[in-house]
């Protein structure tokens, strides 16, 4: 009984479907202007509609599909009714609040949850977080049933002997608000009931400016200067998924907890110097990112997304700072039609090194001086700067292509391309620090029919042995042609794009003629600033993991114990007709980069997560819930064994609170009625 009590609570936290429309003011908007990030799917009604068009639903409906889990299904029709029986049998009795057709009807229609903040305080008690978690969910037309659930649950939970919450009931405006506070901690949680939807959170201040901004329809994230510089170049309006982070103030919450554990910490390393530290994340670049936003819908069978990281041109530094090269395309023509994944980015390697020195000086300049001297000396024994002769060796292009998915234990077949600015003089630098290694790696070289080919070896006696086993299956490779170094994991695929670099001519065999991937090319060569693209064919990919995937269940066909018939596994081509390929791209701006994909796959991923966690953090509470007139009761009837006469009180006492709760009426229904007053 109790066990379906859990299960119970766990189907209420995840019957997440379409309801009413969002609010003309979303909570996102409310949230305080130094939120570090949220999440928000604010219209999920609309997003379980749209979803209908996209591949992963289609491949649901598919007539195999549908017979290979025809037994899974029946199965779950099964336990639904049986649990619904419990439900109602529960309900009869007074033991549950809501009928079994309140629960089938109970709808989510938008979620939003959001940290706010995140620190260490010091306390009576020493050191303790402090947390700062909003959360706001719509229930539509369900939000009385909800309201009854988690009232429920907030009476049950009171009743735990060990749970010692102080509990507090208030309004803020005409919205009941209830306040619990365990012991020794300043934090609490927040319940609101406003609307149609509940308002949750770790801080009574944060729930209460947010309810009363939504009561005033009075925005505050939402005009914060950086949120609209960031929101102003996505694509809300429609959006089924809305995401926010804001990195600098993440930041200062991770160095505000340093602080805290520096003063309080007693092993803490003297010698580390946080103001230091702070002064080279800056000068690294991390602080030239603001914040990230990102904003997905669907388009048919399409989800479309937009994401935008403000970093305004004045403000990079360290490794933002490097110069903007738009991707050369011209690699497109080395690239096989056939190929599953391609990529490309234009690179600055100098300001990678750049960066790193200067966060080094920034940190501590005396220091610095020593480390580069030392550095100088070194280099200056093995003939070579890695200013120059390593990070200066490449050029501002980098590619990469793979064949897809070779099977388990098979190296993936694929190749990358870096422009380079002279060969000969890398490869003699590579040499020089295979030396310092003192024979941990070599760089042996191979010459085959005038191609000089070199590969990585690595001393399998001085690496762990789980490394070991790793590369004895692959054999890193690289080759220089055109300016280009060429890298594989194997010298095959080393010689096969020399081979396709060596073709005269434009013959279109190659991957521009592949009709998916041309389709994105031209408006690929309409973008004004092209900083990067990565384009993925995912119904071969499917086919090539799907193939993986069905070797190892066939050896599940005769297990009779799962709740499928493996025979009847749907055909890879039935399911991957429905996919197709995929392009993102990346674009610099003088107020930050800005990057949009298409996809067959997207938005339902996040929006599934989201739930689970949602389903997750349901089962937890309502498993605390539910078993809390249990508890209650075993805790009752444990008579003392020491003490044998107040052992035999202690037993009348506990049978007369048994029968009191046999039914789970008595404590339950009082309890109720506490709350209703």
């Amino acid at each position: 009984m109790y066990f379906n009590r859990v299960g119970l609570a766990l189907t209420a936290g995840v019957a997440l479907a379409g309801a009413t429309r969002a609010q003309s003011i979303s909570f996102k908007d409310v949230l305080p202007t130094d939120t570090l990030m949220f999440f928000s799917a604010p219209d999920l009604d609309t997003t379980v509609a749209e979803f209908q068009h996209t591949a992963l639903a289609k491949m649901w409906r598919e007539t195999q599909m549908q017979d290979f889990l025809k037994e899974a299904l029946q199965l779950g029709t099964k336990k639904w009714g049986e649990l619904m029986g419990q439900v109602k049998q529960m309900h009869d009795g007074g033991g549950f609040p809501l009928s079994a057709e309140e629960v089938q009807k109970l709808r989510v229609s938008s979620l939003t949850a959001a940290l706010t903040s995140v620190e260490i305080k010091v306390g009576q008690f020493g050191p303790e977080p402090k947390i700062g978690v909003l959360l706001h969910a719509d229930f539509g037309a369900s939000a009385a049933s909800w309201g009854k659930l988690v009232r429920f649950g907030i009476e049950a939970l009171m009743q735990q002997p060990r749970n010692k919450f102080e509990r507090t009931s208030g309004k803020i405006g005409d919205v009941e608000l209830i306040t619990l506070v365990p012991p020794r901690t300043e934090m609490s949680l927040n319940i609101a009931f406003v609307g149609n939807g509940i308002v949750i959170g770790l801080g009574k201040d944060q729930v209460q400016k947010a309810v009363e901004a939504l009561q005033a329809r009075k925005p505050i994230l939402a005009k914060s200067p950086d949120y609209i510089a960031t929101t102003g170049h996505l694509d809300n309006a429609g959006a089924e998924v809305e995401g926010y982070f804001h990195f600098g103030k993440l930041l200062d919450a991770v160095m505000g907890m340093l602080k805290v554990a520096e003063r309080e910490a007693p092993n803490w390393p003297q010698q580390l110097d946080l103001a230091g530290i702070e002064r080279a994340v800056t000068a690294l670049g991390l602080r030239s990112v603001r914040t990230l936003g990102l904003a997905s819908k669907y388009k048919g069978e399409k989800a479309l997304t937009r994401s935008f990281m403000l970093s305004p041109e004045a403000d990079r530094k360290g490794w933002c700072a490097g110069k903007q090269v738009d991707v050369d395309l011209g690699f497109l023509k080395w690239v096989p039609k056939d190929v599953a994944q391609v990529s490309a980015s234009s690179l600055d390697f100098p300001v990678v090194y750049q960066g790193l020195v200067q966060a080094l000086r920034a940190y501590n300049p005396d220091v610095a001086d020593q480390l580069l001297a030392r550095l100088g000396k070194l280099e200056e024994q093995v003939g070579m700067t890695l200013k120059d002769d390593l990070f200066g060796a490449f050029g501002d292009q980098m590619a990469y292509w793979s064949m897809g998915f070779s099977g388990l234990g098979a190296a993936p077949e694929g190749a990358a391309v870096i422009k380079v600015k002279d060969a000969k003089r890398l490869v003699e630098t590579l040499q020089k620090v295979a030396k310092m290694t003192d024979g941990l790696i070599e760089f042996p070289s191979s010459e085959r029919r005038g191609v000089t080919t070199w590969r990585l070896e690595v001393n399998a006696n001085r690496v762990p042995q789980a490394a070991a086993m790793a590369l004895a299956t692959l054999q890193p490779s690289f080759a220089f042609k055109q300016g280009y170094m060429v890298i594989a994991l194997s010298a095959g695929d080393v010689r096969r794009t020399l081979k396709r670099m060596d073709r005269t001519g434009e013959d279109q065999d190659d991957v521009r003629s592949n009709k998916q991937f041309a389709a994105y090319l031209s408006e690929i060569k309409q973008t004004g600033s092209l900083n990067s693209l990565s384009w993925t064919d995912w119904r071969s990919t499917f086919e090539a993991l799907y193939g993986a995937a069905s070797t190892g269940l066939a050896l599940l066909a005769n297990q009779e114990t799962l709740p499928v018939n493996m025979t009847l596994l749907p055909e890879v081509e039935t399911l991957s007709r429905h996919l197709f390929s995929s392009m993102s791209k990346s674009t610099v701006l003088k107020d930050g980069f800005l990057s949009t994909s298409v996809s067959p796959i997207g938005t339902e991923v996040v929006v599934g997560a989201v739930l689970l966690a949602a389903g997750g953090s349901a089962f937890a509470f309502g498993q605390r819930a539910a078993m809390a007139p249990r508890a209650m009761r075993v805790r009752a009837v444990r008579p003392a064994p020491a003490r044998p006469k107040k052992g035999e009180e202690a037993g009348k006492e506990a049978g007369d609170q048994g029968g009191k709760g046999s039914g789970d009426k008595g404590s339950g229904d009082k309890g109720s009625g506490t709350n209703r007053k």
